[in-house]
């Protein structure tokens, strides 16, 4: 337990902001296969009534996969692992499912109705970009060399112990690195729905380094590299490096 057990003033914070999450920000949404995914959306709320979910989904959002296993471990609960492994998954599904195997910086999805009908899959005009199947928008089609999915993934495993999960993070690792290697490190590309030809940006974020490549380093470690159970992995700011700029040190 946390500190020792010597407050409980943490544990219960945690379990009010899961409980707001879980009934606001967690979806499922529609996608082929009907499998049962969650998402984190955005919350809108401008009146005194109850917040409106838009499902919007970001990269960024896909740290919570993880952060809701550590509690289930803490917890030692299993109805939150799989929330967690269901979060996961669905960021997992989204890099699988665009053309380069990366996921969109920025997509919406259609959410399962809310009081328990169909959330069978319908394979149509609003929902099929291009090979991209499931997503009604891709609003940001970037990848900026983020850390929070593959985060998530190396929990899953860290917490489980499945070998499935190092085979997902080994998928995502080859498709990024498809995609982004340059000469001298690695870039953002500008168009994850193009396989053929999605556009290197001179620019690489800090954060490629200290947090994206330490997870897949350390999601093929022995787990007592940096044991969950002693270490807590702080999250760093990120910087701006020129990925192809012969003068950056």
């Amino acid at each position: 337990m946390l500190l020792n057990g010597q407050t409980d003033q943490y544990h219960r914070m945690y379990r009010s902001a899961l409980e707001s999450a879980s009934k606001y920000h967690f979806f499922r949404a529609k996608t082929p296969g009907n499998k049962i995914l969650l998402f984190v959306g955005d919350l809108r709320s401008n009146t005194d009534e109850d917040p409106s979910l838009v499902t919007d989904v970001q990269h960024l959002g896909c740290f919570v996969g993880g952060m809701v296993g550590l509690g289930a471990r803490i917890n030692n609960s299993p109805l939150e692992l799989k929330t967690a492994i269901q979060l996961t998954d669905g960021c997992v599904w989204a890099y699988q499912n665009t053309a380069t195997g990366i996921m969109p910086e920025i997509f919406s999805m259609q959410r399962c109705p809310i009081d328990g009908s169909s959330c069978d899959w319908t394979d149509d005009d609003s929902t099929q970009l291009g090979k991209q199947h499931g997503f009604t928008e891709v609003r940001d089609t970037s990848y900026q060399l983020r850390p929070e999915a593959i985060e998530s993934v190396f929990v899953m495993y860290r917490i489980t112990g499945d070998p499935i999960w190092q085979e997902k993070g080994w998928a995502m690792f080859q498709a990024i690195i498809n995609h982004t290697t340059t000469k001298l490190a690695n870039a953002r590309i500008n168009d994850v729905t193009n396989a053929e030809a999605p556009r290197q940006i001179d620019q690489m974020e800090s954060f490629w380094l200290a947090e994206t490549l330490k997870y897949f380093f350390l999601l093929f470690s022995e787990p007592d590299v940096v044991s969950l159970d002693e270490f807590v992995l702080l999250v760093f700011l990120s910087m701006h490096f020129p990925a192809n700029d012969k003068s950056t040190p």
